[in-house]
């Protein structure tokens, strides 16, 4: 499912029909789609998708490096030393066709890891030119971003276009369809409950913007994160499927806008909407592992 983003995308296809090495920024706050965005536009499209995390420049090239030489079925586990090095041998195993990079939360990248931005430029003024790639960084954090382009520590040169995005618009979801029998859009905010462990429920849930939480036993000593929702996702087929209390809670993380699905718009929902089927399962079991899991712990403690 995807909302209220066809100028981006737009966008974004105009540059990808380019050729040559272009820095795309993609910016907006936590919850506003930017993940959602750039996977939708990649779908379909030869693409590396690596996520930073909150660790060393060093630890995150490493990884970087695991997956670009997965990608490429390369035996040679040897991490590449240099975020330029990195770039030019994917320039060169792409030998010449389009592909695309993403960095998504590539703030841990440059405030973490100063190299990495003159590592950018080298690569640009040199290997770059004869490169092939649209390099998108993502993050949440827009003054960074801001900074990043007009600041000292980059030449605004090498950022070819950059996005901020915004919240979406109540027109975009107003014109959405999911060619299902009367939709109901829903909005919560942070911290809000928006299905509850416990209470027999008779919907499906589909996040159309922003972030949840999962939980298992919420706002007791024996609380559990069960894992993190974000666009794409969906809650709530449990108790739909099997008409039995709820298994997990789930919480609001940011501004949340969600798609409700009726029991009886479900079986429509399922057939015109067929990739959703997968995500529907995927959800479901990994409710069954943390069940396990729970099982396991409570039969161990009954031994013990």
């Amino acid at each position: 499912m995807f909302v209220g983003r066809d100028k981006e995308l737009e966008t974004l296809e105009r540059i990808y029909n380019q050729s040559g090495f272009q820095v795309v920024i993609v910016s907006g706050a936590r919850g506003v789609g930017k993940t959602a965005l750039v996977e939708e536009f990649c779908k379909r499209r030869e693409n590396i998708f690596f996520m930073a995390s909150y660790e060393s420049g060093l630890k995150n090239l490493l990884n970087f490096s695991i997956m670009v030489r997965k990608h490429y079925n390369d035996e040679d586990k040897t991490p590449f030393q240099f975020w330029k090095t990195a770039l030019s041998y994917v320039s060169e195993k792409s030998n010449g066709k389009r592909i695309i990079v993403v960095l998504d939360n590539f703030t841990n990248l440059s405030d973490r890891n100063l190299a990495f931005t003159s590592s950018l430029k080298s690569f640009a003024e040199k290997e770059g030119r004869e490169s092939n790639i649209m390099l998108i960084l993502s993050s949440s954090d827009v003054n960074f971003c801001r900074s990043f382009i007009i600041g000292d520590n980059c030449d605004s040169r090498l950022v070819y276009a950059s996005l901020f995005l915004d919240q979406i618009k109540e027109d975009d979801v107003n014109n959405f369809t999911m060619n299902v029998e009367k939709p109901k859009m829903l909005k919560f905010s942070a911290d809000e409950v928006v299905l509850r462990q416990g209470e027999v429920n008779k919907d499906m849930y589909k996040i159309v913007s922003g972030n949840a939480v999962c939980y298992f036993n919420y706002g007791t000593d024996e609380e559990l994160v069960i894992g993190n929702l974000k666009d794409g996702n969906t809650f709530g087929e449990y108790s739909l499927l099997t008409d039995e209390p709820e298994i997990y809670t789930v919480v609001a993380f940011s501004d949340l806008l969600v798609l409700r699905i009726g029991r009886s718009e479900f079986e429509k929902f399922i057939t015109l909407n067929a990739s959703n089927s997968i995500e529907i399962m995927k959800n479901m079991s990994r409710m069954l592992h943390v069940m396990k899991v729970n099982i396991d712990m409570l039969n161990g403690e009954k031994e013990a």
